[in-house]
């Protein structure tokens, strides 16, 4: 695993971790949240995860330790807000900010996922439909054999080549330094709120809300070209 992949593997962390603290606190007896909210947040996280699961590549081991991790960090954010929630700093306003976070992250993630496997396919079906006709073949047989060799190199590292096109993708490129910069603002917005700067760590939330909206609007036209491009190679090949 990679450090960015790991980066962004903390955001999706610590925002289920946050939408899981009034489950937390309920479990430790601590009035934070109304009776409602931690069965709407174990909802929420069950239908969020599955999704989340479902959509990673990462092997079973890392993701039940993602989940493990998630379930284990709720508890200190739940204390962390039961010393510092207050008449104005409402822990129930932060759960209601968490859900929307975790949604927009979700989405993010959808869309990303289906810029990177609309691109593998719409590179490699191409480029698997490209066999040289019999008459090219017919005359690289009259090259000299080293020639011919050098040929078929370059065709078999096209398919590997064009493999690794959609990790290159700008617009997924520039989704993943976002949730980079986000998985930083979350730890930071605790740090913040577990010290009693609760304006600063407001501003943190509200940035990372802005970073991940701005992820979606990111994704958003390049999933919709992906599809397009797509559809138009499957109605292609379905063509006689």
């Amino acid at each position: 695993m990679n450090v960015g992949r790991l980066q962004r593997g903390t955001l999706s962390v610590l925002l289920f971790a946050s939408v899981l603290s009034p489950v937390a606190a309920t479990a430790m007896g601590w009035p934070l949240f109304a009776r409602p909210t931690s069965v709407i947040a174990t909802v929420v996280a069950a239908g969020l995860g599955a999704v989340t699961l479902r959509l990673s590549h990462q092997s079973l081991g890392w993701r039940m330790l993602g989940v493990a991790l998630a379930v284990a960090l709720a508890v200190p954010f739940a204390a962390i807000l039961r010393a510092e929630t207050n008449a104005f700093y409402t822990s129930s306003a932060l759960f209601g900010g968490m859900i929307l976070l975790l949604m927009l992250y979700v989405a993010s993630r959808v869309l990303r996922h289906v810029v990177v496997r609309d691109e593998s396919q719409a590179v490699e079906e191409p480029v698997a439909s490209l066999a040289p006709p019999a008459p090219v073949v017919a005359g690289l047989e009259h090259l000299p054999p080293n020639e011919i060799r050098v040929v078929h190199t370059h065709g078999s590292l096209a398919p590997r080549m064009s493999g690794a096109r959609p990790g290159g993708v700008p617009a997924v490129a520039l989704g993943d330094a976002l949730a980079v910069i986000g998985a930083w603002l979350i730890a930071l917005f605790w740090v913040l709120v577990a010290l009693g700067h609760r304006h600063y760590a407001s501003g943190a939330l509200l940035l990372l809300g802005a970073l991940l909206a701005m992820r979606c609007l990111t994704l958003l036209p390049e999933a919709l070209a992906t599809r397009s491009t797509r559809a138009r190679v499957a109605r292609r090949g379905e063509q006689p």
